[in-house]
């Protein structure tokens, strides 16, 4: 992967010539920077993969509460339940792309 940013990032600034400098530090990059490289890094020939959408069923409201008491049991089923499984999935999504 690193290979592939370095050698898209010369294939576009091939012809500025105030490139060149950094050209020669990028053969000698630190392991910092050469991970910062592939984490910036967006592989442009590959192609992009189709976001899919995901829903998160509500829970079933309980007619023998109240309308407070099942707004507060949808409260807590938001914290407890939806928010970690969308935390989850954003997680999930966001490493398809490595």
């Amino acid at each position: 992967m690193l290979k592939e940013a370095e050698l898209q990032y010369k294939d576009y600034y091939e012809s500025d010539k105030e490139e060149a400098e950094f050209f020669e530090y990028m053969d000698n990059m630190s392991i910092r920077d050469k991970l910062r490289l592939i984490e910036i890094f967006e592989d442009f020939t590959v192609p992009n993969q189709q976001k899919k959408l995901a829903s998160i069923p509500k829970r079933e409201t309980n007619p023998e509460l109240s309308v407070f008491s099942n707004l507060a049991l949808d409260l807590m089923d938001f914290r407890d339940r939806v928010k970690p499984m969308a935390d989850d999935m954003a997680m999930l999504d966001k490493s398809l792309k490595f």
